[in-house]
């Protein structure tokens, strides 16, 4: 299991997709990391600290206990992975936050050249520093869902094919309501799949397509409808 937060700190990006596949057996794993920022609250240069904040700079530990597990039932694989833990900062206690994620599916097999994979999670923890601009107390949740497959033909051409669906909420502990970060609440979806053809038993061409949508459901627009995005693409590729 990959560990990004130990290189990049509390903006690692969070685990998903296809970065998660636990192996056979039970697996617990503890560890602490820590954090040192000579500016928490991020503020420019000159500018005073916000009144909520005891000091500018601080120490960030963070204990956690991950879980994760597989067992094989017949050709498929049911798979886990999850994680408990809590942010402590040393001096500015208002950003303390719990950390919590799951995450789980099942690989299959069809066959002896189909298989695939479904798999969902869920996260909360208090949210990372580069999101928004200005630093307060606040908690970001996930949830994420992935189904993919692929298949190979007794002549040696393979394709595939996925879904991915993923939502993000923003959640502030502001009583008076007057800090709203449920703007940048987001949904988005996805597809991709691709053909190859072998060559020579050593190499393979082909093609592979990807499309994706996403909207934020608080920021609708004057003519109607929801900000958003979408986004598409083709390539090829050749390798041997």
């Amino acid at each position: 299991i990959a560990d990004p937060l130990r290189v990049y700190g509390d903006d690692a990006p969070l685990l998903g997709g296809l970065d998660i596949l636990a192996g056979i057996g039970l697996n617990v794993t503890g560890a602490l990391t820590t954090e040192y920022s000579d500016n928490v609250a991020r503020t420019s240069g000159g500018q005073p600290s916000n009144s909520r904040y005891k000091s500018k700079d601080d120490w960030i530990f963070r204990p956690s206990v991950t879980l994760s597990g597989g067992r094989p039932l017949g050709r498929q694989q049911v798979f886990f992975t999850t994680s408990v833990g809590r942010d402590f900062f040393a001096r500015n206690g208002l950003l303390n936050r719990n950390r919590f994620s799951a995450d789980g599916g099942l690989s299959w097999a069809l066959g002896t050249r189909c298989g695939g994979r479904v798999q969902g999670g869920y996260s909360t923890r208090g949210t990372q520093f580069g999101t928004f601009e200005e630093v307060i107390p606040s908690t970001q949740e996930r949830s994420n869902f992935l189904a993919s497959a692929n298949c190979r033909t007794w002549t040696g051409i393979s394709g595939n094919i996925s879904y991915n669906r993923n939502k993000t909420v923003n959640r502030t502990d502001d009583p008076a309501g007057e800090i709203d970060r449920s703007f940048a609440n987001v949904k988005s979806h996805g597809f991709s799949g691709g053909v190859g053809y072998p060559i020579a038993g050593r190499g393979e061409v082909g093609v592979q397509g990807n499309w994706s949508s996403q909207e934020f459901p608080n920021q609708p627009l004057a003519t109607g409808g929801l900000n958003g995005s979408e986004f598409y693409g083709v390539n090829g590729f050749a390798n041997y």
